[in-house]
């Protein structure tokens, strides 16, 4: 397993990870609301663009987790 800095490119997965995150949530507590994925979406996006760092975890090259 790789952790490095998360770069640009990265993001599409990384918000693939977080709505399936969400998914999973939502199942085991229906007051998380799926319709919120698209704000978060944009919110982190913004986060990114404005400096906060992220890194990814990589398993065989395949996206496994992420923190900021």
């Amino acid at each position: 397993m790789k952790i490095r800095k998360a770069t640009a490119k990265n993001m599409k997965e990384v918000f693939k990870l977080l709505h399936e995150y969400t998914e999973y949530e939502h199942k085991l507590d229906k007051n998380v609301r799926l319709e919120s994925l698209k704000k978060i979406e944009k919110e982190e996006s913004e986060h990114f663009k404005g400096g906060t760092i992220y890194f990814i975890a990589e398993d065989n090259g395949k996206i496994v987790g992420c923190l900021n």
